[in-house]
C-alpha cells in the first residue's frame, strides 16, 4: 500500500525540548535587568545543588528563595522574572505593568465549585457539585478563564476584585506539597499601586474586606494566605447574595475569625466560639469607650449600658458587661428588633426546651417580639450564657450546676438560631469598628 504523501504537510516537527542549562541561561539573562533578583547556580544538579532564584530586599538581604528543579518551569519563572514582584508572606504576586495583584487563598475549592454551580443553574438546595462532574468542570473553566464573584468599584470601573484559579506563576513560585490545581486565588486590578509595600497594603485591606463580603453574601470561607493556615475541606454552601465592592477596611484578625466561623463543616460549637471571639476582640475597646462617655476614671468604675440596679453585677469589669458595651455600640434597639422579627429564629430563642439553662427571649401573647421592647440585653444574656455552657460548666444559683453544652449533642445540633444571632452581632461589630477604604 502506497504512502499518502498528502499527509506530509500535516506533520510538523516539534520544537526541541529546552535543557536545564538553557533554561537557567535564559533566566540568568532575564534576571540581569532587575536589581532585586539574583540567580545562583554552581553548575551541579541535585536537591541542594539546583539553581536558586533569590528575591532581595531593598538592602540586598534575601527575602525569598525558590530552587528551580526542572526546565519545565521555565515559562512560569520567566514571566515572574520579567513582570512580577512576589509578596511571600501572603503567597501573592504583584504585576506593576498590568496593575494587578494575584494572591493564593486558604480555603476549599470544592465548596466554591458548589456555590458557583448553584449560581449558574437551578439546583435543589444543599446539592453538592463535585469538581470532576460535567457541571463542576464548567464552573472550573469559568473560574480559570474569567473568574467569579466579580465586583467593581462603582466610581472606578477599572478597579475590580474576583476569585480565580491560581495562575501557573503563583503555583510554581509558592508550590509545596499541596496540589496547585486546587488552589483558589484572589485577583485585584486597577488600584494604581506604586510600590510593593502599597501592593501588600491594598491586598490586605481590600482583600480582607472582599472576603468578608463573600462570607456574608455567599457563605464562603476564604482567607488571605498566612503560614499558620492549612487547607481544609468543607460542606456545601448555596447562598446567592450579591457581592458588593469593598468600601470598609476591616481589622484583619477578627475578620479572619468571622470567616472561619462561616465554615459549615465545622462543629456548631466551634463556629459559635469563632463568632464570639470577634466580639471578644473589641470588648476592651468598647469598655474603654463606654468608661470615657461615663466620665469614669477606669473601667472598674464604669457600669454596663444595661444596668440591673445591682452595683456589683453592673461593673464593667465583668465580661458579660463588656459584651453589653460591645452590643450597645454595634446595634440599636430598633436594629435588634428588626433582626428578630419575621423569621423562625425568634420562636427558637423563646423556647426554653431547645437550648436549656440559658436566657429565653420574652414574647407577646401571639409569640411575636414585644412591641417597643429593647432586646439587646436579652441577646447579650443569651449569647454569653451559651458561651459559658460551651467553654465550661459553671455553678448556677443555689449551687445548681449548668450542664456543659457538648459536641454531637442534641442541643449542639439545634444551635443554628443562636449561631445566626452571634454571627449577626459579629458582623455588626466588624462594620462598626471598620474604617473607610480609599
Amino acid at each position: 500500500m502506497e504512502a499518502n504523501e498528502d499527509w506530509d504537510d500535516d506533520c510538523w516537527p516539534e520544537d526541541p525540548p529546552t535543557t536545564y542549562i538553557e533554561a537557567i541561561a535564559r533566566l540568568k539573562a532575564e534576571s540581569a535587568t532587575r536589581s532585586d533578583i539574583r540567580l545562583e547556580w554552581s553548575g551541579k544538579r541535585g536537591s541542594r545543588e539546583d539553581a536558586r532564584l533569590v528575591f532581595l530586599n531593598y538592602d540586598g538581604t534575601e527575602k525569598f528563595v525558590r530552587r528551580i528543579t526542572s526546565a519545565e518551569h521555565l515559562d512560569a519563572f520567566s514571566r515572574i522574572v520579567r513582570t512580577a514582584h512576589p509578596i511571600p508572606r501572603r503567597h501573592s504576586l504583584w504585576y506593576p505593568e498590568e496593575d494587578r495583584i494575584t494572591a493564593r487563598l486558604a480555603g476549599d475549592r470544592d465548596e466554591l465549585v458548589t456555590v458557583l454551580a448553584h449560581r449558574m443553574v437551578r439546583l435543589k438546595p444543599r446539592t453538592t457539585v463535585p469538581p470532576d462532574s460535567i457541571l463542576g468542570r464548567d464552573v472550573l473553566g469559568e473560574l480559570a478563564e474569567h473568574g467569579s464573584l466579580v465586583t467593581t468599584h462603582p466610581a472606578i470601573p477599572a478597579r475590580s476584585i474576583r476569585l480565580k484559579t491560581a495562575s501557573p506563576e503563583l503555583v510554581t513560585l509558592y508550590r509545596r506539597r499541596y496540589q496547585g490545581g486546587s488552589w483558589v486565588a484572589l485577583e485585584l486590578t486597577g488600584f494604581g499601586i506604586s510600590d510593593l509595600a502599597a501592593a501588600e497594603q491594598v491586598l490586605v485591606d481590600h482583600g480582607t474586606s472582599y472576603l468578608h463580603e463573600i462570607a456574608n453574601s455567599a457563605d464562603l470561607s476564604f482567607r488571605l494566605w498566612d503560614s499558620a493556615y492549612r487547607l481544609t475541606s468543607g460542606g456545601p454552601a448555596t447562598a446567592t447574595g450579591k457581592i458588593r465592592f469593598p468600601s470598609r477596611k476591616y481589622d484583619t484578625i477578627p475578620a479572619g475569625l468571622y470567616s472561619a466561623g462561616g465554615r459549615t463543616d465545622r462543629d456548631p460549637l466551634e463556629r459559635y466560639l469563632k463568632y464570639y471571639q470577634v466580639l471578644e476582640y473589641y470588648m476592651r475597646q468598647a469598655a474603654d469607650d463606654l468608661a470615657t462617655r461615663q466620665n469614669a476614671p477606669s473601667i472598674g468604675k464604669a457600669t454596663t449600658p444595661f444596668p440591673s440596679g445591682n452595683q456589683a453585677n453592673d461593673s464593667l469589669r465583668l465580661e458579660r458587661n463588656k459584651l453589653s458595651a460591645v452590643m450597645e455600640r454595634a446595634a440599636t434597639a430598633v436594629q435588634a428588633g428588626g433582626f428578630l422579627r419575621g423569621n423562625r429564629r425568634f420562636q427558637v430563642l423563646c423556647d426554653p426546651t431547645v437550648i436549656e439553662d440559658v436566657h429565653v427571649l420574652p414574647a407577646d401573647a401571639a409569640g411575636n417580639p414585644v412591641a417597643g421592647h429593647d432586646y439587646r440585653p436579652d441577646l447579650v444574656a443569651r449569647v454569653y450564657e451559651i458561651r459559658c455552657r460551651i467553654v465550661h460548666a459553671k455553678e448556677g444559683g443555689a449551687g445548681k450546676a449548668a450542664k456543659p453544652l457538648l459536641p454531637d449533642s442534641r442541643e449542639a445540633r439545634d444551635l443554628g438560631a443562636d449561631i445566626e444571632v452571634v454571627r449577626w452581632l459579629a458582623d455588626r461589630v466588624l462594620r462598626h469598628w471598620a474604617g473607610s477604604l480609599p
